[in-house]
């Protein structure tokens, strides 16, 4: 807004500017005129006094060769001569009026031409002190225009940072969540006597949970050797790795290879959580997002 006002004032200054340059104009215009007039009206004059002095001149003349013929004559062409002179001299003073006024208008003209070139000397100064005002102005807004981008820029980051804090700690909870939940099923599985012997002793397992073992073993994201090195406890017990990962290791939170996190399964995918389904046995029909 600030910038605005300062350009509309220039814009004035400018038509104040041209309108001085303007009157000046027209001001050398009408004295450029004023000037010719006066040229031609002392040019009119000049023209008849010298008609008149040839007229006295040829009166003179007609005065001498009238002299011996008639003193009336005399006379009458003195007072000819009396009344030519009489008429050359207002003549003369008409042509020295006309001197005086083309003199002052000259001197009006120039008074006027160095008042409009001061005036436009000072509205010059002030568009140039505008212009630098605006473009210092400019300056500034540029200025903040920059501050608040970093600014907006340091807080969307901020928000993105915290929205992603908001969504591990939410995951880190799921993810703890979950792992209770196995535990609590896997105890309520130990409870049954079938079910301790079946997570104590691989060898002795249902037969059902045999052939998941073998659907285990068979599986793409199950590694053997991974499972062993990875959980020494079971290479220890002389367990079968596929087995145990279908018996116990599910429930323990373990992974069945290093391309597959079993908890992050079930936070995916609660629901198979709650229908006691082996993620494996999922994935061999639907392949879930697997997350190391």
């Amino acid at each position: 807004a600030e910038i605005t006002t300062l350009t509309q004032k220039l814009e004035a200054q400018a038509a104040e500017i041209q309108a001085a340059k303007t009157r000046a104009d027209k001001a050398d215009t009408a004295s450029r005129k004023l000037r010719e007039a006066h040229q031609a009206e002392i040019t009119t004059l000049t023209q008849k006094l010298e008609a008149q002095a040839s007229e006295i001149q040829a009166a003179k003349t007609r005065a001498d060769e009238a002299d011996a013929t008639s003193s009336q004559q005399r006379e009458t062409h003195q007072a000819e001569i009396t009344t030519l002179t009489q008429k050359l001299e207002a003549q003369a003073a008409e042509i020295q009026a006309a001197k005086t006024r083309a003199d002052e208008a000259d001197a009006t003209s120039s008074q006027q031409r160095e008042t409009h070139l001061t005036e436009i000397t000072a509205l010059t100064q002030k568009l140039e002190r505008g212009s630098l005002e605006i473009k210092g102005h400019r300056m500034h807004v540029k200025q903040l225009e920059e501050a608040l981008s970093q600014t907006l820029s340091a807080s969307e980051e901020q928000k993105s940072i915290i929205h992603k804090k908001t969504e591990k700690s939410a995951y880190d909870d799921q993810y703890r969540q979950v792992q209770i939940r196995l535990r609590q099923i896997q105890n309520q599985r130990l409870s049954k006597p079938k079910g301790r012997l079946s997570a104590l002793i691989g060898h002795s397992a249902e037969p059902d949970a045999k052939r998941q073992a073998e659907m285990v073993r068979r599986h793409s994201l199950f590694d053997e050797e991974w499972y062993l090195a990875n959980y020494p406890d079971v290479r220890t017990a002389g367990v079968d790795p596929a087995l145990h990962f279908v018996t116990a290791g599910v429930y323990e939170g373990r992974n069945p290879g290093p391309g597959f996190n079993t908890v992050d399964y079930y936070v995916r995918h609660p629901d198979k959580l709650e229908g006691d389904i082996n993620p494996l046995m999922d994935s061999s029909n639907k392949a879930p997002e697997v997350q190391k």
